[in-house]
């Protein structure tokens, strides 16, 4: 079992023994025995969660450091004998990343530059190797490549450039064969990479034996071959010999799309020991339960203890969704680990997918807290976009980008693709749609979440008239601080740049929630952004909690028919939202006004004002702003604006929401509209 889930396993199995010795501590005579028998448990209980595979054999574990130097090299020289020259780069590099400078590289280098015609970068390694009388190669061999290099150089002859690839394909060859099952995975590899590019050929390898095959690089051409031959459920049978990450993320997203079903996992002897050995221990731990009543703390631990082994113990598909995501997050967890981010984001989409939103948010707060550890340039550079965007919040141009940013995120957390296109008929259309949506409902749901961390924070209502004592009432996300400790733990208050450490918080409670919807119905709002604010309020009026009262005000020029106070019927709403029309100007302003002097009427209630508006207008006058903020302040209303549509001017909105101490989001269509 992998060392992060036997330390989890063994404070599980502690907590067993911590609850039932604090309980039976109060009765002497039991508390040597309690502490042998518990004792006896805790190694059984040590590998019950997850499966994770450590118990390997020998031969399965990873190439050692003595023997990268053959493999690397050796399948470097066999993709140069094969005039894969790109494949030969990625494990030469592969080979100088595990931290190995020396001779033996420095040759293949040399030869392939040579074999690229790049004869400058030949020469110079040749001449370095020569200076220093290296070993890597005999003397004579090292002056004859280096002098059909030159000749080829100088010449610019074709003939002399064959006669200098001819020579070094041959020097290739020869090293290639030293490395036994060279040939074959190179071979593989190549007939792995072409399929995936759309062409047949055959893959005529072993992949059972030998060293090349515990590459990471040599794994993952496995796994993508018996992706494409549809060999799913050796793919289950074999993760216990996993131990790269980047094979964890193509198993979970397989798992994600049913191509590796749970009938399949119920097949590793493995896994089913596993689920036995929970049950034994949950059977264990019950019948200790039996003989005294737990209350408090030791209750608390007793049954997150069992809860744990109750899901370790089931086999059902919940079952191995929770074993899924808590094996891609003990991956990321562990401090060696290149890829983290991509293992979080990948256990953020299950537990999105599962309906468990708070381990998503978790989940999606890690991954992108850990992005700068990875070192795939095609994921950390969007996800470092949207942690970018996240820092310089006062960009609210920026804000329009986090859609696009979100996307290339999510196409790049698996590092290989499926095999769907091999599902026949009308089954490959379903499965397809199905995969397409599902990759477009988290990709929103990543929009979205960013998109409101970046308008998480609001403060209203600062009262500074028993100075130096101020008070202000601060609005948060709940995941940011739902308690007075949690928002102590995450929220940092300074004053002009020094930290206030001593303050005192008061969870406000409201019995009245006002919201106000301010709609743009001008002529800008034209086709898609209207179509779109009828469906997100449509939905939200639909959806919201009874406890809650919303007004609408439409406005184009000025406030325009079918204003609602806070409080109307659905009925009347429904019927506001159904005359929404783009046919007129637009003056943003005249529409805040009406609505904030609505809201207004109820200062001891929570009152929210959202301008859903593209902005078109100017931005307001000092005067306005001067308005609107004292309207706030006095109504007790935070001001939030969204910009709707890709032409949105977020100056514009951002100046209102400004003023009204609230937040500025963007929106790209009535899904993410609806979520805010």
């Amino acid at each position: 079992m992998g060392t992060g889930l036997q330390m989890i396993v063994g404070m599980l199995a502690a907590l067993v023994i911590v609850c039932l010795l604090i309980v039976v501590h109060r009765k002497q005579r039991l508390v040597w025995s309690a502490v042998f028998v518990l004792l006896g448990i805790t190694t059984a209980l040590a590998g019950v969660f997850i499966f994770t595979g450590s118990e390997r054999k020998e031969d399965e574990k990873t190439v050692s450091a003595e023997q990268l130097e053959d493999v690397y090299i050796g399948l470097a020289y066999g993709f140069m004998e094969e005039e894969a020259y790109e494949e030969a780069e990625i494990f030469l590099e592969n080979y100088l990343s595990s931290g190995v400078y020396d001779d033996a590289y420095l040759l293949a280098r040399a030869r392939l530059y040579g074999l690229q015609e790049n004869y400058d970068g030949a020469e110079g390694l040749y001449r370095m190797l020569l200076d220093r009388k290296s070993k890597a190669a005999g003397r004579n061999e090292l002056k004859e490549e280096l002098e059909v290099i030159e000749r080829a150089k100088k010449e610019a002859d074709e003939d002399k450039r064959e006669e200098a690839k001819s020579l070094l394909k041959e020097a290739a060859s020869s090293c290639a064969e030293k490395q036994t099952g060279t040939e074959d995975a190179v071979s593989y590899y190549l007939a792995v990479q072409k399929e995936y590019d759309g062409e047949e050929k055959e893959k005529k390898a072993d992949v059972s034996d030998g060293e090349i095959w515990k590459l990471r690089e040599m794994k993952l051409a496995k796994m993508q071959g018996q992706i494409q031959e549809e060999n799913y459920g050796e793919i289950a049978q074999e993760m216990n010999a996993w131990e790269d990450s980047s094979q964890l993320l193509v198993f979970s997203e397989l798992y994600r799309q049913g191509l590796i079903s749970t009938s399949m996992l119920r097949k590793n002897e493995e896994l089913q020991a596993k689920t036995e050995q929970a049950k034994q221990a949950l059977s264990w731990v019950n019948k200790q339960k039996k003989g005294y009543r737990y209350t408090g703390e030791d209750k608390k631990l007793i049954d997150q203890t069992l809860k744990q082994l109750e899901k370790a113990s089931d086999d059902s598909e919940d079952a191995y969704d929770f074993w899924m995501r808590d094996r891609l997050l003990e991956a990321a967890g562990k401090e060696e680990e290149k890829e983290p981010s991509k293992l979080y984001m990948q256990a953020s989409r299950l537990a999105y997918e599962s309906g468990d939103q708070t381990s998503a948010n978790s989940c999606l707060d890690k991954a992108l807290d850990t992005v700068a550890r990875s070192e795939d340039d095609a994921y950390r550079g969007p996800a470092g976009e949207l942690n970018r965007i996240l820092s310089e919040k006062e960009d609210k141009e920026q804000l329009k980008e986090i859609d696009t940013y979100a996307k290339l995120t999510v196409d790049h957390i698996v590092p290989i693709a499926d095999n769907s296109q091999d599902i026949d008929g009308q089954k490959e259309e379903t499965f397809q749609e199905n995969k397409e949506e599902r990759q477009e409902d988290f990709t929103q749901y990543v929009t979205d979440t960013v998109n409101q961390k970046a308008a998480s924070v609001s403060i209203s209502g600062i009262d500074t008239k028993e100075f130096e004592t101020v008070r202000a009432v601060v609005s948060l996300e709940e995941g940011i601080a739902d308690t007075e400790e949690k928002f102590r733990e995450n929220v940092e208050i300074l004053d002009c740049g020094v930290e206030i450490p001593d303050y005192k918080v008061k969870k406000l409670e409201y019995d009245t929630v006002n919201i106000a919807l301010c709609c743009d119905n001008s002529g800008s709002m034209e086709g898609e952004k209207i179509e779109n604010l009828k469906k997100a309020v449509s939905t939200f009026v639909g959806k919201l909690a009874d406890e809650v009262n919303i007004g609408i005000v439409p406005f184009g020029s000025g406030v325009l028919e079918g204003v609602c106070e806070p409080g109307s019927s659905r009925e009347k709403l429904e019927q506001s939202v159904e005359s929404f029309r783009s046919d007129s100007g637009t003056n943003i302003y005249s529409g805040v006004e009406y609505t904030l002097s609505m809201l207004a009427k109820e200062k001891d209630a929570l009152n929210i004002a959202v301008i859903m508006s593209d902005g078109q207008d100017s931005i307001p006058s000092e005067e306005q702003l001067q308005k609107i903020t004292s309207a706030c302040e006095n109504g007790n209303i935070l001001l939030y604006s969204m910009g709707l549509g890709a032409d949105v001017e977020s100056e514009v909105l951002s100046t209102y929401s400004d003023a009204g101490n609230g937040a500025y989001v963007f929106v790209s269509d009535s899904n993410s509209l609806y979520s805010f």
